[in-house]
């Protein structure tokens, strides 16, 4: 067992390798929640990594301010893992945390945030800011007696240089193709809404 001490005097025992989340845990499920990184021996932790001697411990939570820069260090690297996807090769320099946020530079290159959209299928995500580009977003849906309202929303993430986001969508169905021109920015979203209906046929 190993002797952790809380910032009020208190010891509480443990096994070994119990960690800063495990201690918050076993003192409430709430204050779990909220816990964000640790300071043990007074060095900020990861409040999952394992701690195996005796030790003084803070749970550090969004009203510390090891808990923000903690948050937004995060964020920083989410960030980073996201454009790294969206543009692979990207050179990354510094990204610290701020008071208020954080930022991270980097270098696309010859490359330009391009136009980037999300759109949605009876409000679930079919494509997540995804680049405009001549080469077509296809997203398949069956339309039926069963299930005949469709409703498309195309969301502008990203303006680029010359908003608004344009895109050609074409609608293809048993032999027939159908185009339609859509356009969103920040104001507005663009909606085009499909109905299914059972062709009517002529009675003799």
């Amino acid at each position: 067992m190993i002797n952790i001490t809380l910032p009020d005097g208190a010891v509480r025992q443990y096994e070994s390798g119990v960690t800063a989340l495990d201690i918050a845990r076993s003192i409430s499920e709430g204050l779990a929640r909220k816990v964000l990184a640790a300071k043990v021996n007074g060095e900020v932790w990861d409040a999952t990594r394992p701690i195996t001697g005796d030790a003084t411990l803070k749970l550090v939570t969004w009203d510390d301010s090891e808990g923000k820069s903690t948050f937004w260090h995060s964020s920083a690297h989410l960030m980073a893992e996201a454009v790294e996807s969206m543009f692979p090769g990207v050179k990354f320099w510094v990204g610290p945390p701020l008071d208020n946020g954080f930022y991270y530079d980097m270098d696309l290159g010859d490359r330009k945030m391009s136009d980037t959209i999300t759109v949605y299928h009876n409000n679930e995500v079919v494509a997540f800011k995804r680049g405009l580009s001549n080469k077509p977003i296809t997203i398949n849906i069956k339309a039926s007696v069963d299930d005949p309202h469709h409703e498309f929303v195309m969301v502008a993430d990203n303006l680029g240089s010359i908003p608004p986001n344009t895109a050609l969508m074409v609608v293809t169905t048993g032999g027939k193709r159908y185009e339609v021109f859509i356009s969103s920015d920040e104001q507005k979203n663009a909606k085009v809404i499909i109905d299914y209906k059972v062709p009517e046929t002529s009675s003799r």
